[in-house]
């Protein structure tokens, strides 16, 4: 018997429970539905916004950075009696308190609850039931179970598997929750499995443009540069097309393949990155449905353009790509992910090539304020958490601009740090509500708000709890 079943079984209960909270109370009147802006949130908040149109319940969507003073009291402000939040609410229930009060609040979420919120609230969150939402499912599987259960279909399990994949949980191989929605998406012959390099487009895209448009694994001096990727592949002697077609992937002798791999992972290890064989090569999962040499039939590359819409300010258009749109959306999409795989580019090029790594009490610090969004910040510091800059440090802690005097902060642990058993939810948490902001995430990753103003004294608070 699967171990995870019952906590799987409990999930899908409190899923019915907010179907049936929906049926009886949200007919009849406009829902405000709220969603992050990562791949995750768009792709949940996607299939939160695909259950009401089948429902014809009226709603307002947003993609939404965070959870702040401010962002809560603009909703708060809006005349709505029933909300949705999706990948959002249960790290931080104590601020929503203004929108629960008299109110009727549906939580979809995987990160680990805190606090309380007044009113009647529903949250369907994996740790409420034994399950643990950094591994076994998402906020894209959360909602998904919560649309199955509102429409009997199951046409959204591909895009809870790319919100699934866009939060990391299917390396080392999908389990609980998002191993049945796979096998349930398998079964349907809506995705296919094969392994391969991990490269955006995945096997059936062009791969000039794969190897450019391909951000994680950071390829140095070939993600974000066309004439890097050109330059590979004339030094590996493999031709970028045959006549009128570009080669793809799929189209490499097992011998080519090899020595693109072989190059992939030198020039990773040769700039101090870690070239993690499952980072590296592993499964790829293809959606059957999208048109070959679309950038959207490898769930991973897809989770990508998801990312860049979030964190270049387009959330709208990530989920419009989750409901199925393509054409001019799928241009601006693209367009949003040149600018996103460039700024990300630029910015761990001058880092790699000016830090003299380490971290001084166990924090490497990056401050982005001037060169990044605050949106980028957390791709950033994921990237250069796992170079070598990073020796020696327990945590990569970067931060830019959220707003005039907020800073957005983000944290990862490095392998030394995630050896040691820190839990970066807890101490982002503390450090950031101690002066006066906020925090949260999982474990290994997490990041928050926090006072300009109060950065060092955070950052000091940080550097004790996990060194506690």
């Amino acid at each position: 018997m699967d171990p995870n079943s019952g906590g799987i079984q409990a999930l899908t209960a409190l899923a019915r429970e907010a179907a049936e909270f929906i049926i009886e109370e949200a007919r009849g009147s406009p829902v405000r539905l709220f969603h992050h802006i990562d791949a995750d949130g768009l792709a949940s908040g996607a299939i939160a916004a695909a259950a009401l149109m089948r429902m014809d319940v009226t709603f307002h969507s947003s993609g939404e950075k965070g959870l702040f003073e401010p962002v809560v009291g603009r909703l708060a402000a809006a005349e709505y009696s029933f909300f949705i939040s999706a990948d959002l609410g249960s790290g931080h229930k104590d601020l929503l308190s203004p929108l629960c009060e008299g109110r009727k609040m549906i939580i979809l979420d995987h990160h680990s609850p805190a606090g309380s919120c007044p009113g009647e609230v529903v949250e369907v969150n994996p740790h409420l039931v034994g399950l643990d939402g950094t591994v076994e499912v998402s906020s894209s599987g959360v909602a998904f179970l919560l649309y199955r259960e509102l429409t009997g279909r199951v046409d959204m399990a591909p895009i809870a598997l790319v919100g699934a994949v866009g939060d990391l949980q299917d390396v080392g191989g999908f389990t609980g929750v998002n191993a049945e929605i796979r096998d349930l998406a398998v079964r349907e012959g809506m995705i296919a499995e094969r392994t391969d390099l991990r490269l955006f487009g995945g096997p059936d895209y062009p791969l000039l443009l794969a190897l450019e448009r391909t951000v994680d694994p950071y390829i140095p001096g070939v993600s974000g540069s066309s004439g890097g990727a050109l330059e590979l592949l004339e030094r590996l002697g493999i031709e970028p097309k045959k006549g009128d077609d570009w080669t793809r992937l799929a189209d490499l002798s097992d011998e080519e393949r090899r020595s693109l791999t072989s190059e992939v992972v030198k020039r990773m290890l040769s700039a101090g990155l870690e070239a993690d064989p499952e980072r590296v090569m592993g499964k790829s999962y293809l959606m059957v449905g999208e048109p070959r040499g679309s950038p959207l039939r490898d769930l991973r590359s897809f989770a990508t353009v998801l990312n860049a819409c979030g964190r270049m300010g387009r959330p709208e258009i990530g989920v419009l790509l989750c409901l199925g749109l393509r054409g001019k959306y799928l241009e601006q999409a693209m367009e949003a992910l040149a600018e996103y795989r460039s700024e990300v580019a630029r910015f761990v090029g001058e880092f790699s090539r000016t830090s003299s790594g380490g971290g001084g009490g166990g924090v490497l610090l990056i401050d982005g304020r001037g060169k990044l969004r605050d949106t980028t910040i957390g791709t950033v510091t994921s990237i250069i958490s796992k170079s070598s800059a990073a020796a020696g440090a327990l945590a990569v802690v970067g931060w830019a601009e959220a707003s005039p005097g907020i800073l957005k902060v983000s944290a990862r642990l490095t392998g030394e740090g995630a050896a040691s058993g820190i839990n970066l939810d807890e101490a982002v948490r503390s450090a950031a509500e101690a002066v006066g902001g906020s925090g949260g995430g999982h474990p290994v990753a997490a990041g928050g708000y926090v006072p300009e103003g109060e950065l060092e004294r955070f950052i000091r608070l940080l550097r004790e709890r996990l060194r506690a």
